[in-house]
């Protein structure tokens, strides 16, 4: 959508410039492989009429092209430090921004802030860190646009959920297919469960649950891929389901949560009480000041993995 918008663009406002950056060159651009984003819009132009195309130059050793009659350009650029640094852009789109290298992607936002008014970050989510997890959760301008899956009409036909054990429509104007509910229970459902699909908490379709059934599936690409879920989209040891099991059984509710507050002379932490604190308190105060038993040990852990997966990883809780 956003090349498209990119080449009308280029072809009626002159002198403007765009930017497409992508991971590393050949996602950006590679001649005649549409799986990059650039040979999009030299497919695009080739099918349009011969009246709409204007005199170009499609420099692919630069991976430019530009308008001759009106000035206007497109750039690719791969996620480098300093890429367009010292330029000027009318926008840029930045490509699957989860997927760049977190130094790459960090260099990337902080080198086209100055450079343009308008960044569209494009992306579905990996994991709940990064630089692409912060400009989705951090106030700021920014207008975020969440594309869902089950908003899309050729893939909720049969929208549902799962209550008292079988697939149930969630509209009755949008009915699940007539033997599905047959099919679901000979198994459909067996192997969503076995893959460890939790089929109780999510809304699914037939379309869904055909992508999760896919070779080499898994409940973090389906969170990666289709579920926009941060948390899920990252590489886990144990399943979710126990783990939300554990902690209603096993969890004993805290008795306060906060935050620190340090004072700037003496570094000296002061506990204020907040519902929506992230330091949660499972020992008595005498005043306000924690009061833990001091006849056991203590330790403290903590887990510095970002939960990415892959030949890079290691056990480092």
């Amino acid at each position: 959508l956003f090349v498209l918008l990119f080449l009308h663009q280029w072809l009626y406002h002159p002198g403007t410039t765009y930017g497409i950056v992508s991971r590393n060159a050949d996602a950006c651009d590679k001649k005649n492989d549409l799986g990059a984003v650039m040979p999009k819009l030299d497919w695009e132009l080739e099918r349009l009429p011969s009246w709409m195309v204007p005199s170009f130059s499609r420099i692919h050793s630069q991976h430019i092209l530009i308008n001759n009659d009106n000035g206007a350009s497109i750039t690719g650029y791969a996620a480098v430090a300093d890429l367009a640094s010292g330029g000027r852009n009318t926008a840029f789109l930045l490509d699957e921004f989860s997927k760049f290298l977190p130094s790459a992607a960090e260099h990337a936002m902080s080198s086209t802030e100055p450079v343009s008014d308008c960044r569209i970050i494009v992306s579905t989510p990996r994991g709940a860190t990064g630089a692409y997890w912060k400009a989705m959760h951090e106030q700021s301008d920014m207008t975020k646009i969440r594309l869902h899956w089950s908003d899309n009409p050729t893939r909720n036909q049969g929208l549902y959920r799962v209550v008292g054990g079988l697939p149930m429509a969630i509209d009755p104007n949008n009915p699940l297919p007539v033997d599905y509910v047959e099919r679901w229970k000979a198994g459909i459902r067996d192997q969503l469960i076995e893959r460890d699909y939790d089929v109780l908490r999510t809304t699914r379709s037939p379309w869904y649950d055909q992508r999760c059934a896919r070779p080499r599936m898994t409940p973090m690409k389906v969170a990666q891929e289709y579920d926009i879920d941060y948390v899920g989209s990252v590489s886990k040891v144990f399943s979710p389901v126990l783990l939300e099991r554990l902690r209603a059984e096993t969890v004993r509710p805290e008795l306060m949560r906060g935050e620190l507050i340090f004072s700037v002379e003496d570094f000296y932490p002061k506990f204020v009480e907040n519902p929506e604190g992230r330091l949660r308190i499972w020992i008595n105060f005498v005043g306000k000041t924690p009061c833990p038993p001091s006849d056991v040990q203590y330790t403290i852990g903590c887990d510095i993995a970002s939960g990415q997966g892959g030949i890079m990883s290691s056990n480092s809780v």
